[in-house]
């Protein structure tokens, strides 16, 4: 098989986590990790919807869902993008 660039790997990683973010029981750090990569690929507006998506379901309750984490990292991907909240 051939090996994958650095690119490509990072791709293929994407996917990975896209898949795992399927799973009932995927630990909340997939969607932060995966929308991190969307960004380094240049693809901030699927990343976005990742984490938005994602916070539409984390609990307030569990320190682990890091939800303030997640919205700040949707505002500042809203701000890159050029989203405003009007």
């Amino acid at each position: 098989a051939a090996s994958l660039g650095i690119s490509g790997q990072v791709a293929a990683a994407e996917r990975a986590l896209a898949l795992a973010q399927r799973c009932a029981d995927a630990p909340y750090f997939v969607a932060r990790v995966r929308a991190e990569i969307l960004t380094k690929l240049g693809r901030g507006d699927e990343a976005l919807v990742v984490l938005e998506t994602e916070l539409a379901h984390l609990p307030t309750n569990d320190a682990e869902a890091m939800v303030e984490v997640v919205e700040s990292r949707v505002a500042n991907l809203r701000n890159q993008l050029g989203i405003r909240d009007d």
